[in-house]
């Protein structure tokens, strides 16, 4: 008389199956993991941008309406690195491009950069629009930024009118 044994564990094949199976899933959330992180690192980098646009665009916009005239002997329009010298009663301002960085002066002094360091500006012309009635600046910016695989360059423009100039 033989009895049946009952055998406890896995065969070989069940073992490459789980272990496939395992491998599998593995393979999958590394690559969502890695997908998820590329992605964060490029909206960072487009972020950056965006907010070092958005603050040197306002600080320049704002100096612009406030201002009563350019001078443009001292100002360099229509060409990159553009510089553009704001006068308002006593104060002049002057808006410039140092490497990769815009900067400001204020009566010859020095305020330090509008734009973040995590981008680089390549590109700033100050254009002069004059009317009859009205002197508008229209502002053109290229910034740069991130790493060789989240690279991102973006173009970013705004014109303003100069007060009591309408």
């Amino acid at each position: 008389m033989s009895k049946k044994q009952k055998l406890s564990g896995m065969t070989i094949v069940e073992t490459v199956i789980y272990v496939a199976i395992i491998g599998f899933l593995f393979f999958i959330v590394t690559e969502t993991l890695t997908t998820i992180s590329r992605t964060y690192r490029a909206t960072a980098v487009v972020r950056s941008l965006n907010s070092s646009a958005l603050t040197s665009l306002d600080i320049i916009s704002r100096e612009i309406r406030n201002a009563s005239s350019v001078d443009q002997a001292q100002s360099i329009l229509n060409i990159n690195p553009g510089k553009l010298v704001l006068i308002k009663g006593a104060t002049t301002t002057e808006f410039y491009l140092d490497q990769g960085m815009v900067n400001v002066r204020e009566n010859g002094v020095l305020k330090g950069p509008i734009t973040l360091g995590s981008s680089s500006t390549t590109n700033l012309v100050f254009k002069l629009a004059l009317s009859p009635k009205s002197s508008a600046i229209k502002i053109e910016m290229t910034l740069e930024g991130g790493t060789s695989t989240n690279f991102r360059k973006a173009n970013f423009y705004n014109t303003v009118i100069l007060r009591n100039s309408y």
